[in-house]
């Protein structure tokens, strides 16, 4: 049974345990993710595989450290009840968030966003989320694409709106790794069909999955977690509530982890159309300035259960 409701607040404290809902505001399935035990971050084993084969794919030299801010700490976490987003946020959700509200986002502030084109960065006037191409290009044929050129704050400003929050890292890693804590949402191992993703290198656009960039969020029916959460891994990078430190995990408390209290850069998570398929994996991380916005990062939110 999939049960409607209205987020007034962003903590709901007297909901049932429904194992879906849908917010009124802007029409979101959610799914239950069921509290339980989370180990942060990839194994030494796990992290040396994926450096070896990034450094075998790409042709490139990795720091001696990589990987070292997402490895395992030893100490074991423990996540609450929460709700997310069955998928990202969409250009129509993201849509009726600006008609409602007239916010303009950071991109439409400054005239301008960086567009990935498979190539390269370029810089492109009048390119925001509703022109995600640049100035003449729209979102006509793709309201179910995930909204791009989003900075940390603009999504911060829809969860307020949708009466939720973005998700913490560990809710994010939690929701993508499934009930089998997976290095990927189906299993261990990459498997072609059920994500988009690039090259992570030139040309990086890899079209074998049907897509060039971003995709319709219900694509990839059977890339889904155990728990029923599409999309936790490519099409779009997702921003996570939490500040970024390179040794957050060692710091974090063992209930309900979150990052430290401030920072200079967001944690994102889940890699994208544009990223080499392992830098998908559950367990890695990334960092962006909350100011920044691209055509490969978006997010969805959660609703915390207390």
């Amino acid at each position: 049974m999939i049960m409607l409701f209205s987020c007034a607040a962003r903590t709901q404290k007297k909901l049932s345990r429904e194992a879906r809902r849908t917010n009124e505001k802007d029409g979101a399935e959610m799914v239950l993710v069921n509290e339980g035990k989370l180990e942060l971050g990839g194994t030494r084993e796990q992290i040396d595989a994926l450096k070896n084969e990034l450094v075998k794919n790409l042709s490139i030299k990795l720091p001696d450290n990589f990987g070292d801010d997402f490895m395992k700490q030893g100490k074991i976490f423990f996540v609450s009840d929460f709700y997310i987003y069955l998928y990202p946020v969409t250009n129509k959700q993201f849509a009726k968030f600006i008609n409602e509200t007239g916010y303009k986002t950071t991109a439409e502030k400054n005239g301008y966003a960086y567009v990935y084109d498979g190539k390269e960065a370029k810089k492109l006037d009048g390119a925001n989320w509703a022109h995600p191409a640049g100035e003449f290009s729209s979102i006509k044929d793709i309201l179910n694409h995930p909204v791009v050129h989003v900075s940390f704050n603009d999504a911060h400003e829809y969860a307020k709106w949708a009466g939720c929050e973005l998700p913490t890292e560990a809710q994010c890693e939690k929701a993508a790794r499934g009930a089998g804590s997976f290095e990927y949402p189906w299993g261990n191992s990459y498997e072609n069909g059920k994500m988009n993703t690039g090259l992570g290198k030139q040309p990086y656009i890899d079209n074998s999955d049907g897509f060039d960039f971003t995709n319709p969020v219900d694509a990839f029916k059977n890339g889904a977690s155990s728990y029923g959460v599409h999309e936790m891994a490519g099409n779009v990078w997702e921003w996570t509530s939490d500040w970024y430190a390179a040794d957050a995990y060692k710091n974090m408390e063992e209930k309900n982890p979150t990052g430290p209290s401030r920072g200079e850069m967001k944690v994102i998570r889940g890699g994208s159309w544009f990223s080499h398929p392992g830098m998908c994996k559950s367990f890695v991380r990334e960092k962006m300035s909350p100011s920044r916005y691209n055509n490969e990062t978006g997010f969805r939110c959660v609703l915390n259960i207390k």
